[in-house]
C-alpha cells in the first residue's frame, strides 16, 4: 500500500485502488493539485485491509475493475455489505465499458462508472460531487439531513431556477437531503441540470464538448457563454412535487431541444468517450422513470419511495 497522507486534517481522503502503477499515477496526477489526500492500493484485498484499519475517514473511493486476488466487483460488494462503508460512494474507473459491465457496476451501488480514457475536468467533477454526497450522508450531517427530512415532509410544490454550473451542482447536492438512502439522486441530477445549461441554454453540441473536454477547456468555455449577452439572462427552471410516496421534478431550458432518444441508453459508439453517458446513468441508476418532452428542453423525473 501507498500513502500520501498528510498532516492536514481537513483534506478529504480518497482511496485509489489499481493494480497498475502507471494508472495510479495518473489519478494522482490529476487529483493532487486539489485539496484531497490519496492513498493507494495495489489490488482489491489491500483495499480492504486499509479500510479495515478504521483510520482513515474516506470520502470517495476510485475503483479498478479488473484486478488480482479481489476484483472491482468484488471488493464493491462487501463495501456495500458492511455499514462502515456502505455511504461511501464508489467510483469505477475502468476500459471495461460495455454495456453490461456499466450496468452490472451501477446496479451493484457505484456512485459512477468512468470508462478509460476520461479527461481530469471529468474526474475532478464526478469526485466533487462524490465527496459532497458523502458529507451529506455521514454522521457529521445527520442534524441537517433530519431538518432536511422535516421540511420535505411538509413540502408539496417548490420551484426554483439556476443558471451556472455551480449552481446547477449545489442544488443536485442539497436535494439529496431530501432522499438521502438514494444518494445516486446527486448524480441524475447533476446530469440533467448540467446538459440543461450546456447543451440546452448554451447550445454546446455533443462534438463541440468532445473537443472542449479533450483540450481540458470545457468548464472555463461554459462559464464564458453564460456571461455572453445572448444567453445572460437565460435560466434553467426546476419544478418539484413531493408526496408521500414519490418525488417528481420538471427541468426545463430555454434550449432548442436536442436529439434525446440516442442519449437513453449506453451506445457502443460512444463507450470510450469522455462523456455522452449520463442520461442513460441517470436512468438507470438514479431515477425510476426519466421522460423527455417534445422537442427535448423539458424531461420529467420520477423516484418512488
Amino acid at each position: 500500500m501507498e500513502s500520501l497522507i498528510g498532516s492536514n486534517n481537513n483534506k478529504k481522503a480518497i482511496l485509489i485502488v489499481d493494480d497498475e502503477e502507471f494508472n495510479r499515477m495518473i489519478l494522482e496526477e490529476y487529483l493532487s493539485s486539489e485539496e484531497y489526500e490519496l492513498v493507494h492500493a495495489v489490488d482489491g484485498e489491500d483495499a480492504w485491509e486499509i479500510l479495515s484499519q478504521e483510520k482513515t475517514d474516506f470520502s470517495v473511493i476510485l475503483l479498478d475493475r479488473n484486478m488480482p486476488k479481489l476484483d472491482g466487483m468484488g471488493l464493491l460488494k462487501r463495501i456495500k455489505k458492511d455499514d462502515r462503508f456502505r455511504n461511501v460512494p464508489v467510483i469505477f474507473q475502468t476500459a471495461i465499458g460495455d454495456v453490461e459491465s456499466i450496468s452490472e457496476g451501477i446496479k451493484a451501488g457505484s456512485f459512477y462508472y468512468l470508462t478509460k480514457p476520461f479527461s481530469r475536468e471529468i474526474l475532478l467533477a464526478v469526485v466533487q460531487n462524490a465527496v459532497a454526497t458523502y458529507e451529506l450522508l455521514s454522521s457529521k450531517e445527520q442534524d441537517l439531513t433530519k431538518e432536511c427530512d422535516r421540511v420535505f415532509d411538509i413540502l408539496n410544490y417548490a420551484e426554483l431556477q439556476f443558471k451556472t454550473l455551480d449552481d446547477a451542482r449545489f442544488l443536485a447536492q442539497k436535494l439529496v437531503a431530501f432522499n438521502p438512502e438514494h444518494q445516486s439522486l446527486t448524480l441524475g441530477l447533476t446530469e440533467l441540470f448540467i446538459n440543461a445549461v450546456e447543451h440546452g441554454n448554451l447550445g454546446i453540441s455533443y462534438q463541440e464538448k468532445t473537443a472542449l473536454v479533450n483540450d481540458d477547456c470545457w468548464e472555463k468555455e461554459v462559464n464564458t457563454r453564460i456571461n455572453l449577452k445572448e444567453h445572460r439572462d437565460k435560466l434553467v427552471r426546476v419544478k418539484i412535487n413531493h408526496d408521500k410516496d414519490k418525488l417528481i421534478i420538471k427541468i426545463s431550458d430555454e434550449g432548442k431541444g436536442f436529439d434525446w432518444e440516442q442519449y437513453m441508453e449506453i451506445s457502443p459508439d460512444r463507450a470510450f468517450d469522455s462523456h455522452g453517458r449520463g442520461i442513460a446513468m441517470s436512468r438507470m441508476l438514479s431515477f425510476d422513470s426519466i421522460e423527455y418532452q417534445g422537442i427535448g428542453n423539458e424531461v420529467i423525473v420520477i423516484k418512488n419511495y
